[in-house]
């Protein structure tokens, strides 16, 4: 949005004013933050959407300014280049949403984990109150839970909701998309609970646990990864969670 403002001003990267301006605007994001009482380390900002090829030079370069001016905000770019070009922002970007089908290899996917950064996905189907609330917006929780990624996205909000009188009425996207985090926090405190047994030494227990994860996870996608909604859909994604929680009990017991 700023490069975009900043063309319609007739500035240009290099000018001084192009900087200047976008120094400012960093500057200003981060008190209106302060002020709404957010540490700078306790938001994502995403600095350039949708990356691509021919934006990433001039995207590296507002985003070494950015960490001049914020170095503990959080970077959170939707990604669609190559693995060459993303590693050109790698010393910048705190997580990597992949859009348009931009997925890493594994390799590149641990080498980004091991230096700590997080893993997201992105998804952005037009229009977007017509996609299948169950198998477009629930199930992202679900890909995010299969790739191990950390966080989820969409294009967008403002779309899932409607504004009837003044009063926030949320769509049924909406709502499928809030169960769908629910879903993963699910899955994420299981990976906790897991972790903390292995840890004690009951290895048995950890690796049931897991095979219980992995047959929960195979069940949901043995209807794709966009499926269509269905009544079936509905009850597997529901026993499924219900595996989660079962196993989040079971491991809670253990000393």
């Amino acid at each position: 949005a700023y490069h975009e403002w900043a063309q319609k001003n007739k500035l240009k990267p290099g000018d001084g004013k192009y900087e200047e301006y976008w120094r400012e605007a960093v500057r200003a994001q981060v008190e209106a933050f302060r002020k709404a009482g957010f540490k700078d380390d306790e938001y994502y900002i995403c600095a350039w959407d949708e990356v691509k090829a021919k934006n990433v030079d001039l995207c590296v370069h507002l985003l070494k300014i950015l960490r001049e001016e914020a170095p503990r905000m959080k970077i959170a770019n939707t990604i669609q280049c190559s693995k060459s070009e993303q590693k050109k922002q790698f010393p910048y970007v705190d997580a990597w949403v992949a859009a348009g089908g931009f997925y890493w290899d594994a390799k590149w996917a641990d080498e980004l984990r091991k230096a700590g950064k997080e893993l997201w996905a992105y998804t952005c189907r037009t229009p977007v109150r017509a996609q299948n609330p169950l198998g477009y917006y629930r199930m992202a929780g679900w890909r995010a839970i299969k790739a191990r990624m950390r966080g989820i996205s969409f294009f967008a909000y403002s779309y899932l909701i409607y504004d009837i009188d003044g009063e926030v009425v949320p769509t049924r996207g909406w709502e499928a998309w809030r169960e769908g985090v629910e879903d993963w926090q699910y899955w994420n405190r299981l990976q906790k609970e897991i972790l903390r047994v292995r840890k004690a030494g009951r290895e048995k227990e950890a690796t049931k646990a897991e095979r219980a994860v992995a047959e929960a996870i195979d069940a949901v996608f043995k209807f794709g990864t966009h499926p269509k909604d269905s009544i079936e859909l509905d009850e597997t994604i529901e026993r499924a969670k219900q595996t989660f929680a079962n196993e989040i009990t079971r491991l809670g017991r253990l000393n």
